[in-house]
């Protein structure tokens, strides 16, 4: 259950990060491939998921699930860094056209 896995990640327990990414890689992944189509490439994306569990395990504090779902969380992270990468992307081709 989400509850106990955020208490098991605050207590920095061993395996706890694992199991996070065991459980939300195939569905951070599944959010980012809809999201972005074919806007970012795979190894972006992968590295998206990857930053997304990093912050998952600095703000483990600052969670509330009462506030809502672990899984929306991650999903609402994965879903900012996506916009920034994309919008990054999109402001560099069109820096390159204007030279």
């Amino acid at each position: 259950d989400e509850a106990e896995l955020l208490q098991r990640l605050r207590n920095r327990e061993k395996n706890s990060i694992d199991e996070a990414i065991r459980i939300y890689t195939p569905y951070l992944s599944t959010v980012l491939y809809h999201m972005a189509g074919n806007s970012l490439p795979k190894e972006d994306i992968e590295e998206i998921v990857a930053d997304v569990f990093v912050v998952l395990w600095k703000n483990t504090g600052r969670i509330d699930l009462q506030k809502g779902t672990l899984r929306s969380y991650l999903a609402a992270v994965a879903r900012n860094f996506a916009l920034k990468r994309i919008n990054r992307k999109q402001i560099g081709r069109a820096s390159c056209r204007e030279r």
